[in-house]
């Protein structure tokens, strides 16, 4: 990179980059009036129009994907005033043209655009201490900005993205230059309401990450910033919010620790600059990169060894349940860290496990037998109350089940017994069970092509069974899924799907994310039932090949009891 700066702004217009102006690389704090500029196509960089005046504590923001706008922003060296000033890049006179100024003087506040018309909120005014809380909205071709509806707690450096038509306010700092307090609420303000409505708070207080964060999909990414509530001015967190879902998780961490870096997107690929590694100077001269999809990543902590565990994602928590004890785990994904072994009460019936699904409330654990008697039982857990119950016990027919969790329900399946003498001949059927009102299991249909030990998935419009062996033993590359509105079976048998393109192994796992049932293995695919199309994933790290893989929204988590290590997959 060929500048250091640190709290300038970030602008990204088709495939090339603005980093612009911040705090140079001098020992006096001083803003700076340089923009450099990335040809993504080209990987070189060139200097960019001169800013007119040196400023810090800025934000950028593009309309019409070839507009920059900055707005405000402290002059000077630290501890200078903060300026009315707004300005418009002009690229094809090469040279940024004045803009109305707000109604103010501020710095540190947000600049985002919706659509074609801009908003600036919060920051700080000529004392750089009292939090200022106003709301300013600059329509297409006016000439003066018009004040909407405050934000409900004043801030600066918050950093905010537009979403779905709304300003999405994250984070930040209060009492700047005296008693900093940085904060982590979250807050939607909807321009057609003129209206703010507090969203899920952040795991953690964070600040001065507002140049560096990027909306990408459904997920706002807030890498680096401040955490000052924690002593930790500089940080390698990556927190991400699921816009779709209303909650925070911890993502992998950043190679360094950054404070007021520039961060931007290419595609799937997330790219910082710039920003200070310690103390307020600029220091990082690298540009990080990371690919966000199709690649494992690891997560934060360490987690405990548990044999022939078995998983679930239960709201904001893994949960990892272990056959040889009654213990639960729990991880916290929103913080990234791992409860003590007995943080929640144990389990009421021991035993071993076969599998654990959840409603994204509470957790259905299909293990342990009552006293006396060998019948696996269905316990339950509600996470909010952390109170268990136990229900009924499966039907006496089910053999070997499998626990789904698929439109709102708990499915059960069962798979079939054969006598294999004097000739492999099935004496049982794999039939699928619905747990109904008052925990009665109702029989909902049949699996048309009976296989043993398969796996098996859900979402809203399927449950998929994929594999398994079939009565000669022999493994099977067949899928056969329900369609949940009609009971419906389509399956590769039958001529409706292809067969797994290839061998998957024994040590397996089957989950759904975004209407695509995966199959982890040796090999891992996936497949999209609506289109008849499988694809290759990547396929796990050596070190956690063994383990489950479970669903978390549009994302994949799997652990390995053997290192206890935490991975995570955007498919």
């Amino acid at each position: 990179m060929p500048h250091l700066r640190l709290e300038g702004a970030t602008a990204v217009v088709r495939d090339t980059v603005y980093l612009i102006g911040g705090v140079g690389a001098d020992d006096t704090l001083s803003a700076i009036r340089t923009v450099d500029r990335l040809d993504q196509v080209g990987r070189n960089w060139s200097l960019g129009p001169e800013l007119p005046s040196a400023v810090s504590h800025v934000q950028a923001a593009v309309i019409g994907d070839s507009t920059i706008w900055i707005a405000g922003g402290f002059l000077g060296r630290h501890g200078g005033p903060p300026t009315a000033e707004v300005w418009r890049l002009d690229r094809r006179l090469g040279r940024w043209v004045p803009g109305p100024s707000l109604p103010e003087a501020r710095g540190g506040g947000a600049l985002v655009a919706l659509g074609d018309t801009l908003y600036y909120a919060g920051g700080w005014g000529t004392d750089r201490v009292i939090d200022r809380g106003e709301v300013w909205q600059l329509l297409p071709r006016a000439t003066a900005w018009r004040s909407r509806t405050a934000m409900p707690i004043p801030r600066g450096d918050a950093a905010a993205v537009a979403h779905d038509g709304r300003l999405i306010l994250l984070g930040g700092q209060q009492s700047h230059d005296r008693t900093p307090v940085d904060l982590a609420d979250t807050w939607a303000y909807d321009p057609r309401t003129d209206r703010w409505s507090e969203l899920a708070a952040m795991p953690t207080t964070r600040s001065h990450m507002t140049s560096a964060t990027v909306r990408w999909g459904g997920w706002v990414l807030l890498p680096g910033g401040g955490d000052i509530g924690a002593g930790r001015r500089f940080s390698d967190d990556l927190l991400g919010y699921d816009t779709q879902r209303n909650v925070w998780r911890r993502l992998p961490a950043l190679p360094v620790r950054l404070r007021g870096a520039n961060g931007w997107l290419r595609g799937d690929t997330l790219q910082l600059a710039g920003g200070a590694e310690v103390n307020n100077a600029p220091s990082n001269r690298h540009r990080w990169m990371r690919s966000l999809r199709g690649v494992w990543m690891q997560l934060p902590g360490q987690g405990p060894s548990a044999i022939d565990e078995r998983l679930t994602v239960a709201g904001d928590e893994l949960v990892v349940f272990g056959n040889k004890s009654r213990s639960t785990w729990h991880y916290h994904l929103p913080s990234g860290r791992w409860a003590a072994e007995d943080d929640w009460p144990y389990r009421p019936r021991q035993g071993e496990v076969v599998a654990a699904v959840s409603d994204g409330h509470g957790v259905d654990l299909l293990g342990g037998t009552a006293l006396g008697d060998s019948t696996l039982i269905l316990q339950s857990f509600e996470v909010a109350r952390r109170r268990w119950s136990v229900g009924r016990a499966i039907p006496d027919s089910v053999r070997n089940p499998m626990l789904v969790s698929a439109a709102g329900a708990t499915w059960l399946i069962g798979t079939p017994r054969w006598r294999r003498r004097p000739e492999p001949r099935q004496v049982a059927a794999g039939v699928v069970y619905r747990l109904g009102f008052g925990g009665v299991w109702d029989s909902v249909s049949v699996v048309p092509e009976p296989r043993f030990n398969p796996d098996a998935a859900g979402d809203a419009q399927h449950i998929c069974v994929l594999g398994g062996d079939n009565a000669t033993g022999n493994w099977s590359r067949g899928i056969q899924c329900m369609d949940l509105a009609t009971s419906r079976w389509r399956s590769t048998d039958a001529g409706d799907f292809d067969s797994v393109p290839g061998y998957v192994g024994r040590l397996r796992n089957a989950v759904a994310v975004n209407g695509q049932f995966f199959i982890f293995g040796w090999s891992g695919y996936a497949f999209d039932p609506a289109r008849n199309v499988w694809d290759s994933v990547p396929r796990l790290p050596m070190e956690a090949r063994v383990g489950t893989i479970v669903a978390d929204g549009d994302r994949l988590l799997h652990y390995s009891p053997k290192t206890g290590g935490l991975w995570m997959m955007w498919p």
